[in-house]
């Protein structure tokens, strides 16, 4: 008898055990599951944005913002060119309302200087004294990559959200990616 207690101890440890990894196991999946798909969502924005600014959808910058909006944790999104002088104007812009852009690229004018180099992100604009009046303009947090050509800096692609925003590095890597597409279709054409 106290050996059938023990084996049925012993089992009862092993299926325990076996429903934690069980669990975590689906835990792991769930996981998985969510990242594939926000994955795919990438890909199929960065195979819309090329379309886009390829022509195959004739729709040229206004078309690349538009599919921007598209990815989940973006409100709006501009692309700001470059004049001859160095100065950007708004080129093409989607979610956003009007003067917005000029209001964003009038808070970020002395980021833009280092722009030649890298990109960069302001999380919560409420938190920053030189972002924070951008809230009128829904805007909680943006990011920015810069539209680098080997002369410099052609533009910017921009993105925003109405809350802070949280850029992950496959996020950054996008925009980045996004950012480099135009310019390379820019400079083609």
């Amino acid at each position: 008898m106290e050996d059938m207690r023990l084996a049925i101890r012993q089992s009862r440890d092993v299926l325990q055990s076996a429903n934690h990894d069980l669990r975590d196991l689906r835990v792991h999946i769930s996981s998985s599951d969510t990242s594939l798909r926000e994955v795919t969502q990438d890909l199929n924005v960065i195979q819309a944005v090329v379309s886009q600014v390829a022509g195959e959808l004739a729709s040229g910058l206004p078309g690349v913002t538009d599919e921007i909006v598209n990815l989940g944790w973006v409100d709006g999104t501009f692309i700001a060119l470059a004049a001859e002088n160095g100065d950007l104007s708004t080129a093409a812009a989607t979610g956003l309302p009007p003067g917005a852009t000029t209001a964003i690229l009038t808070a970020i004018n002395d980021r833009l200087d280092d722009l030649a180099w890298t990109d960069f992100m302001i999380e919560d604009t409420a938190a920053d004294p030189t972002t924070d009046r951008l809230a009128q303009w829904f805007v909680g947090g943006l990011a920015v990559a810069p539209m680098q050509t080997p002369d410099g800096v052609a533009g910017i692609v921009c993105v925003t959200s109405i809350e802070p925003m949280a850029l992950s590095p496959q996020r950054g890597h996008l925009l980045r990616t996004i950012a480099q597409e135009v310019t390379a279709t820019l400079e083609r054409s």
